[in-house]
């Protein structure tokens, strides 16, 4: 049981915006954003700000204005996604094909690294995050600290990549690496395994590695958020928690329908057990203290109670969304032959129709209908208040 603040007891303290991976649902994030971010004026101003995957897209894309304001924050977003399209992410099917093959031609012992080629995401990052040292703001406008999550490859463990004033010291599950952070950590960040192919990432402090997309390891970056110094956690992910289909004998799961299970299981399972563990956490240092702890207290004890505001899809209309866009058939599949809807007959779902797609899905009639309801979400999530309705668990 959790209860919101009321406004006279509002928590205090470093607040975090903490933004999850959910592929092209990084618009439905966006949208959330631009209604709440207006709202992170003065005491409630972002001090850090963390993502995976799309959310590390968008954690740089305010990051890089928060100088700005918070309302030009919240626009200048919404411009980004306006630009994205899935030519500006990864390359067609076809196109794609062709490169593989021409690689196989020229080196023999060439192994395929992802179903797609994700070069066009680099000319991309470029054209919507000005200027491309997103981290420059660390240091000034109240900004403590930006982090960008990925997986090493090597170690098979959660690095976040981290420009700020100080750096967590190294924890069993986090490795944290203080760099000045650029367009090399956001492509490591959404490598997602097999559709995108991994990404090097050479840093002085602990030399190269391969990194994949960090929504493996740590989807939403609660603990790193907590970690760097955050009292308030503003959390916004792509992904419904909770859908139900009914099971129906004659209906076998596809492939598509198993790996969306997958899929969800890695973006949504992860952040439920954060939650009920911030939960847990904040019950035991109110046993501890013996009394009601304070959040932002000047003696900044090791433990704290944290609270937070969490918001994603309340249902799976996304879903149905992507699945209207790309239907699925073998006669659409022949009419797109060699371009992006392809995808739709590849990732065909019959429990859950769109469900893989909605994460592939960069068509900005999608994109426009995700912010859309991002925007309605946070709406509703602040219930007309000109303030954020932290809760205190």
């Amino acid at each position: 049981m959790v209860d919101a603040a009321s406004e006279d007891q509002a928590p205090d303290g470093k607040v975090a915006i903490v933004l999850a991976g959910a592929g092209s649902r990084g618009a439905y994030e966006a949208g959330v954003l631009s209604v709440l971010l207006p709202l992170l004026k003065g005491r409630d101003a972002p001090r850090i700000i963390l993502g995976t995957s799309v959310g590390a897209l968008n954690a740089a894309m305010l990051a890089a204005v928060i100088d700005k304001g918070v309302d030009a924050a919240a626009t200048m977003l919404l411009d980004g996604w306006k630009k994205i399209g899935p030519e500006k992410v990864f390359r067609t099917p076809r196109r794609g094909v062709i490169t593989a093959l021409a690689w196989r031609l020229h080196h023999a012992s060439g192994t395929a690294t992802g179903l797609v080629d994700t070069k066009p995401l680099e000319g991309t990052i470029g054209e919507i995050i000005q200027p491309s040292n997103f981290g420059h703001n660390v240091g000034s406008h109240d900004l403590e600290a930006v982090g960008i999550v990925a997986g090493a490859c090597s170690t098979m463990q959660a690095v976040v990549f981290v420009e700020g004033k100080s750096v967590p010291p190294r924890s069993r599950q986090i490795r944290y690496v203080g760099t000045t952070l650029g367009t090399q950590h956001l492509l490591a960040s959404s490598a997602f395994p097999m559709v995108f192919p991994p990404r090097w990432v050479a840093d002085p402090s602990i030399g190269g590695d391969w990194y994949i997309d960090g929504g493996v390891h740590l989807n939403t970056p609660f603990k790193p958020a907590i970690d760097l110094g955050a009292d308030r956690i503003l959390v916004v992910g792509g992904t419904h928690i909770h859908s139900a289909v009914t099971p129906s004998p004659a209906v076998s799961p596809t492939l598509g329908d198993s790996n969306g299970q997958i899929l969800h299981a890695l973006l949504a399972d992860g952040f439920e057990a954060d939650l009920a563990q911030l939960c847990a956490t904040n019950r035991n240092v109110r046993a501890l203290a013996g009394t009601s702890a304070a959040p932002g207290a000047t003696s900044r004890p090791p433990h704290r109670v944290i609270s937070y505001l969490n918001v994603n899809p309340c249902d799976d209309a996304l879903d149905a969304e992507a699945a209207e866009i790309y239907p699925a058939g073998l006669s659409s599949m022949l009419e797109s032959v060699g371009d992006y809807k392809l995808l739709g007959g590849a990732t065909s779902q019959r429990q859950r129709p769109g469900q893989f797609l909605s994460y592939i899905c960069f068509d900005q009639k999608f994109v426009s209908k995700a912010i859309e309801l991002g925007q309605a979400d946070a709406r509703n999530a602040i219930g007309g208040s000109n303030s954020i309705p932290w809760i205190t668990p």
